[in-house]
């Protein structure tokens, strides 16, 4: 017996929950904390992607979603100066600027994504 967040919910037969405990949330929550930190300032140009070349299908990320950057997985190829990333950790979808999307530094990659997804 375990608690969950729910994080996504489709429909009542698809849905992404997250284990609520120290071991899953409580760690991504320090590591999306970190995160956080990292990427503002003027550390962001740093991890710029310097070519759009380079964003692809599939391509680990560092991508915006409500003003903050979290991990993510790019899903489609730009279009119009825009792509769609997926958030494993969370089970939603965004498309975003490829001017927003970052290098997803070596530090964040070590905690497997946290999303877990309930389907028929």
């Amino acid at each position: 017996k375990c608690q969950v967040i729910l994080t996504k919910i489709n429909d009542p037969a698809n849905f992404w929950f997250q284990i609520l405990d120290k071991n899953h949330s409580e760690k991504l929550q320090h590591l999306e904390a970190r995160m956080k930190e990292f990427y503002c300032g003027f550390n962001i140009l740093t991890w710029k992607i310097r070519s759009r070349k380079i964003i692809k299908n599939p391509l680990i990320v560092a991508a915006p979603y409500r003003a903050e950057y979290y991990r993510g997985m790019i899903e489609t190829r730009p279009f119009e100066g825009k792509v769609r990333v997926f958030f494993p950790d969370y089970g939603n979808e965004e498309t975003v600027l490829c001017s927003e999307v970052l290098v997803l530094a070596e530090q964040f990659r070590e905690l497997p994504w946290q999303g877990i997804c309930a389907s028929e």
